[in-house]
């Protein structure tokens, strides 16, 4: 079948925790990625990490949870190769046309700053600037295996990148005062 197997020995997740959190999304009954409205006026949040040198710009279409025995979905991943900051701001605006977003998360560094700027034209309150840290890289970590953990999250099975990206992520220190940090392989297949 082509596979190939990932070391997860040096991973912070683990394969059989990331293997719960895959679903059947034929079986979500409020999500249809054909209709004009997907998800019908529903809250969803969006977020976009921009390419960088060799890997792919992603934007990815989440649904929070409207009660507490409800998971995360992740209901889309658009992968997006070698387009002019006004192209990706135009696939995000149809997006935006289409889903209800209430928050809309872009990686300003480098790249994503032009595309930010763009986006708050359209989305000034959705829109957010995203300007990482070590400590911010800490804390989305946490609380992604806080949500693998207890099962909070889940995302379509055929999306094997999901899992590769997360397997990816690695303990590491920074190069300066060797503080604990999170480093991620990023690649044309995770991102």
């Amino acid at each position: 079948y082509m596979c190939v197997f990932v070391d997860s020995g040096a991973s912070v997740f683990k394969y059989g925790d990331l293997e719960k959190c895959w679903v059947d999304v034929a079986l979500w009954e409020d999500h249809n990625p054909k209709a004009s409205r997907p998800f019908g006026n529903r809250e969803v949040w969006g977020g976009y990490d921009p390419a960088r040198s060799g890997d792919t710009s992603v934007f990815v279409i989440l649904a929070p949870p409207t009660s507490p025995e409800e998971r995360f979905r992740v209901l889309a991943v658009h992968y997006w190769h070698d387009m002019a900051w006004k192209r990706q701001n135009h696939d995000i605006k149809e997006l935006y046309k289409r889903y209800n977003f209430t928050h809309i998360g872009i990686d300003d560094s480098g790249l994503g700053s032009g595309v930010h700027e763009m986006v708050s034209d359209f989305a000034p309150r959705e829109t957010m600037r995203i300007t990482y840290s070590n400590s911010m890289k800490i804390q989305l970590v946490l609380k992604m295996i806080d949500l693998v953990d207890e099962k909070r999250i889940e995302w379509d099975k055929e999306q094997k990148e999901i899992t590769a990206s997360f397997l990816g992520i690695r303990r590491d220190t920074t190069s300066k005062g060797g503080s604990m940090t999170f480093v991620a392989d990023r690649s044309i297949e995770t991102g």
